[in-house]
């Protein structure tokens, strides 16, 4: 099924938030897609820039597969994701960086923009088609307004030059996910989100399994748990993953759900608010850690991380 009236959100690393810009970036990017839709004939139900930490694609790539799984009509849907770092070594005469991309997955979600890090990783199994859009570079230094907007429209409603554009071998050219667990995002409470390896998944759930004890619906097992420093976005190798020092570890309950447990515990639950793929497509639960608090100004049981950073388990 396909819609004429779409919902477009931008996920972005270039938004200027805060009381001095007043978000005036989010706005000339809003306009921009506003004005191109309506050229196009589209109409518009919502039009939304969310914001993602500077240059993390783990973030931009969580924030896509959050509202890519979570669309309750995903035809209707247009994401733009964009990270903008220099992706060029050296430097270029003509400000040009890596192309961007456009495409398509199962579920018919139309998407575009940056391709690099891990923007397309956690929702690769899903990507239909996708192609590089081969006259991304204009000379502009704000190409996620000038460049971006126009093209994916353009390619929502099939009216884009197939000249412009390139297929690309998702399975070739798409990075798989960091081969680490690790942080994958991280609200206002502090509650961490996790994406676990399958062999992370298996070992907490075989844990929970064998060790769980209390009621029916409040069992808990304890476990421990650990942050590094370095985001895996930047250790795509071992080095830099060295098991963090017991003393950093912190206890918690293991538990299938967020609010089973005491207020001022820390919790590993299995499950939370969020679903992913798989790398085999299928749906599946997203990990969380948080610490059960009652009050705001209570303290964490644990130091925040960076998103990407890698999370580490052991026992108790």
């Amino acid at each position: 099924m396909t819609f004429r009236t779409i919902d477009i959100i931008q996920i972005t690393d270039c938004h200027d938030t805060g009381a001095i810009s007043g978000e005036l970036a989010a706005i000339k990017v809003k306009r921009r897609y506003a004005d191109r839709a309506e050229l196009l004939g589209l109409n518009t139900r919502l039009i939304e820039v969310a914001p993602a930490e500077e240059f993390n694609t783990i973030d931009v790539g969580a924030k896509f597969s959050e509202l890519a799984t979570s669309a309750v009509n995903p035809a209707r849907l247009v994401l733009a994701i964009n990270a903008a770092p220099p992706s060029i070594a050296g430097g270029t005469g003509n400000n040009e960086r890596r192309n961007f991309v456009l495409g398509r997955l199962k579920n018919g979600i139309v998407f575009g923009g940056t391709w690099g890090g891990h923007c397309l990783s956690y929702v690769k199994s899903e990507i239909a088609e996708l192609y590089e859009l081969l006259d991304s570079n204009n000379g502009s230094q704000f190409r996620s307004l000038e460049v971006l907007p126009d093209a994916l429209l353009d390619f929502k409603a099939e009216k884009i030059d197939g000249a412009r554009l390139r297929p690309i071998n998702v399975a070739h050219e798409v990075p798989a996910p960091p081969r680490h667990s690790h942080a994958w995002t991280v609200d206002n409470f502090g509650n961490v989100k996790l994406f676990l390896t399958q062999d992370d998944k298996l070992r907490l759930h075989g844990l929970f399994k064998a060790k769980a004890k209390g009621p029916e619906g409040k069992k808990i097992a304890p476990v421990t748990f650990a942050f590094g420093n370095r985001s895996v976005e930047f250790t795509p190798s071992s080095n830099g993953l060295l098991l963090p020092d017991k003393r950093e570890f912190a206890l918690a309950s293991l538990a299938e759900k967020l609010f089973c447990i005491e207020i001022g515990t820390n919790v590993v639950s299995l499950t939370s608010s969020a679903k992913r793929w798989d790398e085999k497509g299928a749906i599946t639960d997203v990990e969380q850690i948080a610490t059960l608090r009652g009050e705001p100004h209570k303290p964490l049981g644990y130091k925040p991380p960076k998103i990407g950073a890698p999370v580490f388990f052991g026992a108790a």
